[in-house]
This record gives structure tokens, C-alpha cells and sequence, in this order.
């Protein structure tokens, strides 16, 4: 009887080690593989919407970007808060501060993460044969329009105040790929020509297509599924996504140089001095 069981134990045992392999792939639901991601149409406009909604966290009306710390950065909120507040803490720039500093990185790093979902959508547009090309000219200017966006953010928030520019000096990496190794620091007017370059290329990828160049906002939206050139609802609701005319009007807001950069320059001298 002893016997039996050791041998149905080891049994048992085996078949558990068998399939372990298996059970560990299993995937959550609410997670995809890139191989499968990439594979159809909709993947490659899921993942479009899935960086907007990654800018969404940042951007929504009670975090980082919108109301919140940054304008206790710039002085444009009052504090009247205990001086251990993070608001006041910002207003008074103490970012040594462990809270605030946990803040900044956190900020920091959602950029980059934006920037390299990014990066893996437009390294799967090339070569790729399971998307139109007008819908992959769109997704591809979109996805380098965003890319462009959240690096000059990262300049405008870490970059240097416009008296302060060292022309010698690396400031910030441009990411374009994914990677583990380290990526290079590069000055700052390289920084800025790639931004400018990639707003442009998004502008040529889209302008020939976008639907918005063609048609108004509420024609388009009153339209949908009625105009045979654009029948999926990924064409429609234009204005509330980087079209090419958003492009466009942002590229000289972004590239003009020090003299139009947005953040006050005591905020930026706080983070350099």
C-alpha cells in the first residue's frame, strides 16, 4: 500500500511539473502579448488608444499636469497649507523633499513609459502588412506626434531655464527605441531638432489622410459609417486626438527656441539652482 501511494504521489508530481510550464505563460486578462497585439487591425488602434489614455493619467483634472503641483510650481495657486504640505512644498520648491522628489521621478518616469509604448506601436507599423496604409499613415503621425509631445515636456519641465542654456551641455535622452542598455544624453538644441522633426513627419504621414482636413468636425462625427472612405469609428471624433492640424498649430509652440518656452522661469530656475 506504501508503495502505491509513493508511486501515485511521483505521478501526480510529474504531470504538475508537466503542464508548470504552461500554467506559468497563462496570460491576465487584461494584459496581451506584443506578438498578439500586433496580429489585426484593431490591435494596432487599441494600442493608439492605449497611449492616450496613459497620457490621461498624467494629464486628467486632479493630477501632476492639470491644476495640480505644477501650478503650486509656477506660484499661481496661493498655499495656505501646513508647511509640511506638498503644495507647499512645491510653491516654495523644496524638491529635496522626499515626497516631492517621489513625485517628480514618478512623473518622470510616466513620460518615458508613454514614450516607449511609443516606440514598440511605431516599430511594429514597419514592415507590417495586416493594417491599410492610410489607417497605419494616421497611427504612425499619431504615435510620433505623441512621442514628440511628452519629450518636450520632459524638456520644459527638466530642461534648463531659457538664461541658463549650456550649448555644450547633455540634458535629457530623445529615446526612438526600445532598449535595456543605457540611452545618451544629447544637448539641447539636438533635443529641440528632434522634436521639430518628428512633428513634421507626423504632419506628412497624416495630412494626405486625415479626415479632418476634408471634413468638419461635426460633419464627421454626424457622419459616421455614412462616408465610404472612412466607415470605422476610428476615423471619427478627430478633435479630441492629435490630428493633423493639432499638429500643426503645436510644432511652432514647441520648436520656436527658449523665447516661447511656456514654463516661468522661476520654476525653472528652481530646478536647475
Amino acid at each position: 500500500m506504501k508503495r502505491l501511494n509513493i508511486s501515485i504521489i511521483s505521478v501526480s508530481l510529474m504531470m504538475l511539473f508537466a503542464s508548470c510550464s504552461d500554467w506559468l505563460t497563462v496570460e491576465p486578462q487584461a494584459v496581451t502579448s506584443k506578438d498578439k497585439m500586433f496580429t489585426s487591425e484593431l490591435g494596432f488602434s487599441s494600442a493608439l488608444v492605449g497611449l492616450y489614455l496613459e497620457l490621461q493619467n498624467v494629464y486628467s483634472p486632479t493630477n501632476f499636469m492639470m491644476g495640480g503641483s505644477t501650478e503650486y510650481m509656477a506660484n499661481n495657486y496661493l498655499t495656505t497649507t501646513s508647511e509640511t504640505s506638498d503644495s507647499y512644498l512645491f510653491h516654495t520648491h523644496r524638491y529635496t523633499s522626499t515626497t516631492i522628489d517621489a513625485s517628480l521621478g514618478a512623473l518622470f518616469l510616466s513620460y518615458y513609459k508613454i514614450i516607449a509604448n511609443c516606440n514598440i506601436l511605431i516599430d511594429a507599423l514597419q514592415g507590417q502588412s495586416v493594417v491599410e496604409p492610410d489607417e497605419a499613415a494616421i497611427i504612425e503621425g499619431e504615435a510620433l506626434a505623441i512621442r514628440a509631445y511628452c519629450h518636450f515636456e520632459l524638456l520644459r519641465l527638466w530642461g534648463p531655464p531659457p538664461t541658463k542654456i549650456d550649448a555644450s551641455r547633455k540634458y535629457l535622452p530623445y529615446v526612438t527605441t526600445v532598449a535595456t542598455s543605457p540611452y545618451e544624453y544629447i544637448t539641447y538644441d539636438a533635443f529641440v531638432q528632434k522634436v521639430k522633426e518628428e512633428f513634421n513627419k507626423a504632419i506628412t504621414l497624416m495630412e494626405p489622410v486625415d479626415p479632418i482636413t476634408a471634413y468638419s468636425n461635426g460633419t464627421l462625427n454626424a457622419s459616421y459609417a455614412t462616408i465610404s472612405k472612412y466607415q470605422a469609428m476610428f476615423w471619427y471624433n478627430r478633435q479630441k486626438r492629435f490630428n493633423v492640424y493639432g499638429v500643426k498649430a503645436f510644432l511652432p509652440v514647441s520648436t520656436c527656441g527658449p523665447v516661447i518656452r511656456t514654463m516661468p522661469i522661476r520654476r525653472q530656475k528652481a530646478l536647475w539652482t
